[in-house]
């Protein structure tokens, strides 16, 4: 039986929450999770003055937190602590609790560019410091690997994004549409704003957070001021007549969570054109996809147009079928053969 401990968010929609559950439902892992809302003590709200409190605090919250953690550790045993990103964890904190657990393999696995110093949203400095302490890393993309192992990381492996089977198994059947709905669900960004801010004039629906930043006018109306997980977001994409997928910069060349998401509960995905994608939805068979404004508004009416309609219930059904397989229980039993492997070979 091994004995692992996942660190980060808790949260119902997050990466974590998703791999906690398929750790579970492997056969021969014990796994806990050391939830990120229950023990960082950050406090957060929408107003300017509470968000510029809440950056003003966060060091003094992580060395909290960091403590909290310690003391969780010296009364646990652990073969694995797979740390997923881990911006709260500092480099001090990390020293001290890998000294706390002498047997435990620590690993990493970061839905985002750690090296990426430009984005707040996707590292800070405490995950750059702690990156040479851990003894693996597991990373979406291919070029994140390759700049992981040129800063001196050890045992990179790819690992793509999946999708949840317990959303899977709870979405509510959904007929085929006969409406012409443009779906994205997505936080605000003022790229997303820009390109979105093209296409309404078709029935376009936005779901996620942050979007009452959103100044386009013409937008304002379109937005859902609430952002779909799990069976949710399953049911909205399987409903909607096309999902986009946006991909964000540093995604690009790659793929993310929807790439797989859209696909696995029957949606018709428009995204942007990567190899990496192509790999595992080919366009035009189990996806749309788009390199311009133009071709993807034209990519937007061949979706919509009847005479299209049979041969976008095959590319749905293709690409449900091509999505199957890619579910974070494979993905977490790839975590464990890749530390039992290094561990074998030692």
């Amino acid at each position: 039986m091994i004995r692992l401990l996942l660190i980060g968010s808790g949260a119902i929609g997050s990466l974590e929450r998703s791999y906690f559950l398929a750790f579970q439902a492997l056969e021969g892992v014990s796994v806990e999770l050391f939830s990120t809302e229950e023990h960082l003590s950050l406090r957060q709200g929408p107003s300017l003055v509470a968000r510029i409190m809440a950056r003003v605090t966060y060091a003094t919250a992580c060395r909290g937190y960091g403590l909290k953690l310690e003391a969780f550790l010296r009364a646990a045993n652990y073969d694995c602590i797979l740390v997923i990103k881990g911006a709260e964890l500092t480099l001090d904190t990390l020293r001290v609790c890998q000294s706390l657990t002498p047997g435990g393999v620590w690993a990493n696995l970061n839905p985002d560019d750690p090296l990426n110093v430009t984005s707040k949203g996707s590292t800070n400095q405490n995950i750059v410091d702690c990156l040479p302490l851990f003894a693996y890393h597991f990373t979406w993309s291919e070029r994140v690997l390759n700049s992981l192992l040129r800063r001196g990381c050890r045992n990179v492996h790819y690992l793509p994004f999946g999708y949840d089977t317990s959303a899977l198994s709870t979405m509510t059947p959904t007929p085929t549409p006969s409406s012409t709905t443009v779906v994205f669900v997505g936080a605000w960004d003022p790229e997303r704003e820009h390109l979105l801010g093209q296409l309404t004039d078709y029935d376009l629906h936005i779901y996620g957070v942050s979007w009452t930043r959103a100044s386009h006018k013409s937008l304002r109306r379109r937005i859902h001021l609430e952002n779909l997980h799990g069976a949710a977001l399953l049911n909205a994409y399987a409903a909607a007549a096309i999902s986009l997928n946006l991909l964000r910069p540093q995604n690009q060349g790659s793929h993310n969570m929807r790439t797989f998401e859209i696909p696995v509960a029957g949606g018709v995905m428009l995204t942007l054109r990567t190899e990496e994608q192509q790999k595992f939805f080919p366009e035009g068979e189990a996806c749309l996809m788009y390199a311009t404004i133009e071709e993807l508004r034209a990519m937007i009416l061949l979706a919509l147009s009847s005479d299209n309609s049979d041969a976008m219930l095959r590319m749905r059904a293709s690409a449900r079928s091509a999505a199957l397989p890619h579910t974070y229980e494979s993905r977490a039993k790839c975590i464990i053969a890749a530390i039992r492997c290094s561990e074998d070979t030692r």
